[in-house]
């Protein structure tokens, strides 16, 4: 069943007033990525790590609020009213509250930005492969920065070290240009 835009906005305006989806058997429009379907809508990680990107005492909210309790309830909400992909950061904290919302029944498909320490640490690709994203992705803001000081080499190892552990591999980048170079 397709969902018209104002059926989803409805169904997400009850979500935030009663913690409920409105539709009994909400079902989102899906696309294909490689062999997987996800929910056009994903479900991201930026609130839970702090980055508000305006005032600082809000990110200090968020970050605060973002126990591992609270990021498996959102992360099962999100699942509960039809979202079936979860983007996040390489962090150790995230990979353990992805952790937590597996055992705790969650099946969630995540796709994984390559940032942090496995910028640095390239066998951290083929270890977090082995546990099953849809894929992995050059984090942008590492991809602005090694193409700004012209570490392009570092980028395509890295592109190439996903490609080999066999998962969907992707870069990210904020500068339209970075793109159109790859």
């Amino acid at each position: 069943m397709e969902i018209l835009r104002r059926s989803l906005l409805q169904s997400a305006a009850g979500l935030a007033v009663t913690g409920k989806s409105t539709a009994s058997s909400l079902s989102l429009p899906k696309v294909k990525l490689g062999t997987y379907e996800i929910t056009r809508l994903i479900i991201g990680s930026n609130p839970f790590n702090g980055y508000s990107y305006s005032l600082p005492s809000l990110s200090r909210h968020m970050k605060e609020w973002s126990t591992p309790e609270n990021i498996c309830k959102v992360l099962r909400m999100a699942e509960e009213n039809g979202i079936n992909t979860y983007q996040f950061s390489y962090h150790l904290q995230a990979m353990s509250d992805l952790r937590m919302h597996r055992d705790q029944g969650g099946k969630l498909q995540w796709i994984l930005l390559g940032g942090g320490a496995m910028s640095e640490d390239l066998t951290l690709i083929t270890e977090t492969a082995k546990l099953g994203p849809l894929g992995i992705v050059h984090h942008g803001g590492v991809t602005d920065r090694r193409f700004r000081d012209g570490q392009h080499a570092k980028v395509q190892e890295f592109l190439k070290r996903v490609r080999d552990a066999g998962v969907l591999v992707g870069m990210s980048s904020h500068r339209p240009q970075n793109i159109e170079y790859a």
